[in-house]
């Protein structure tokens, strides 16, 4: 026992350290979209705004808040980003691992779903986001649920809870989810023996999940009162957003295309079909008496289901990659479970090969990948935000086009339509309104009035605005026309004319 807890800590480890050094050496591509919007608001709430009050997004801001801690100690750059999501990954990769071992895999079998994680997932979106926080929240989850102790302990049952209190406020809509899917996880095994009582069970999972989600939201509420979160997180996220983003499951859409080519998105499309058989094997063991055989594969299939939900709505190859983690531990065990039953001998030479060929392909996948995103990114450019790595010259035209533009202009206030929050940590410009991203469609009138507003009545000198995604009518647009001037010969920066 104690020679195998000393393997599992140097396994762990080496995959925790193994994959920091990995993405230590892919290049800092500040993502111009998600990314550059998530680490410029978690630089707005270091300096000193307020979410839902100055600064508008409609997820809960547990990793905004994390990251800004982040930003406070180590520095605003690319870098602490980068270097944080890192160990975000690290730490996944080692909770699939011991969520591997939870579910009686070997160790060999057990490294598979985080290595698959890695060359699979992480090369699908490769920036910092709150969705791969959400995601090793969710192995923390999934890792109690397997264990079993919230079962047995009060204890353990409020670190189950807490996990999930956690996730909801980093993203609400996955957290409202897995905290759904612990309570039917814990009624499912109802009457299975255990030594904490059903109904006991339920009180500490849920009062762990209260412990952090009261506090956290009554935190929220009095820094910037009620109505605008229920804006952002009900009303905004199930009206606009809803109507806005569509997706057919494990497609691959236009704008999203590139990083296809960094994982199978065949693969993860196919993958959750894994559930099925994990489901089919639960109901087979409900009524079986041998320990350990029904929790860990309810825990998988629940949370698996649960987890798929959870990426709905707008489930692409990439947000399948978020969750696909579950799929692959529980693949791994399928398999496991299928070879079982072959004569002695077979058993080891076909979990020896089938290991050995899978690692083989994966530690392609990886090289390949590294690779890919270096030779993709072969300009660099230091800026406000650290060293930043680039496809081409027209993004670092930009960061230079500002900087000439607000040369000895104070404030250093700018406003990049309908989205570019990745330019305003380059350029050490703030946005003066609350929205990192402002689409007519997806933002609404409201939202495209109270922008305009803003300008006028603050006359932001500087506005870059990308029209190729706007609508010929666009009211911003038209509005710039008639207050500022093109700065440029293709029109995407504009500078506001005296009075």
């Amino acid at each position: 026992m104690r020679r195998r807890c000393w393997l599992d800590a140097g396994i762990g480890l080496a995959l925790f350290a193994g994959t920091i050094a990995y993405l230590s050496q892919w290049p800092h591509n500040l993502g111009s979209s998600d990314e550059g919007i998530y680490l410029y608001q978690a630089k707005r709430l270091l300096d000193g705004e307020v979410f839902y009050r100055d600064v508008f997004d409609i997820i809960t801001p547990g990793s905004h808040y994390l990251m800004a801690a982040l930003f406070a100690i180590f520095g605003t750059t690319i870098t602490t980003a980068r270097t944080a999501n890192a160990v975000v990954h690290g730490c996944i990769a080692v909770l699939a691992y011991a969520t591997g071992r939870a579910v009686n895999l070997s160790p060999a079998l057990a490294i598979l779903s985080p290595v698959a994680y890695l060359a699979l997932c992480q090369a699908a979106w490769p920036f910092a986001s709150p969705h791969w926080v959400s995601t090793a929240l969710t192995m923390v989850a999934l890792l109690l649920a397997v264990r079993g102790g919230w079962r047995h302990r009060r204890a353990a049952a409020a670190a189950l809870g807490a996990s999930v209190g956690a996730l909801i406020m980093v993203q609400q809509q996955k957290g409202a989810l897995m905290a759904l899917a612990m309570n039917v996880l814990a009624v499912l095994l109802w009457r299975r023996p255990s030594r904490l009582r059903p109904r006991a069970q339920l009180l500490w999972l849920n009062a762990g999940l209260l412990a952090f989600v009261v506090p956290g939201f009554l935190m929220l509420v009095a820094q910037s009162g009620a109505r605008p979160i229920i804006y952002a997180l009900v009303q905004h996220t199930l009206g606009n957003y809803r109507h806005h983003h569509d997706a057919a499951f494990g497609s691959v859409p236009l704008l999203t295309g590139g990083f296809a080519a960094y994982t199978l998105p065949l693969l993860l499309k196919y993958m959750p079909s894994i559930l099925v058989v994990t489901g089919l094997r639960s109901i087979v063991w409900r009524s079986a008496t041998e320990p350990g055989v029904l929790l860990p594969l309810a825990a998988l299939f629940v949370f698996g289901l649960f987890s798929l939900a959870s990426v709905a709505y707008f489930p692409d190859f990439i947000h399948i990659g978020f969750i696909a983690v579950i799929l692959f531990i529980a693949a791994v065990e399928t398999a496991c479970w299928v070879i079982r039953p072959l004569p002695g001998r077979w058993v080891g030479l076909v979990t020896s090969t089938m290991t050995l060929a899978v690692l083989i392909g994966l530690g392609v996948q990886l090289a390949r990948n590294l690779a890919r995103a270096q030779r993709e990114y072969p300009v660099s450019l230091d800026t406000a935000f650290g060293r930043i790595d680039f496809p081409n010259r027209n993004e670092p035209g930009f960061v230079e086009t500002t900087e000439r533009l607000m040369a000895g202009r104070e404030p250093r206030e700018l406003f990049a339509y309908p989205f570019y929050a990745s330019l305003y940590l380059m350029t050490d410009t703030k946005n003066p309104t609350p929205y990192q991203f402002l689409f007519p469609d997806y933002s609404g009138p409201k939202q495209v009035e109270e922008v305009i507003g803003i300008l006028e009545r603050r006359k932001v000198p500087v506005v870059f605005a990308f029209s190729a995604f706007l609508p010929k009518d666009d009211a911003l647009i038209a509005y710039l026309r008639q207050r500022y001037d093109a700065a440029d010969e293709h029109k995407i920066f504009w500078t506001r004319r005296p009075g």
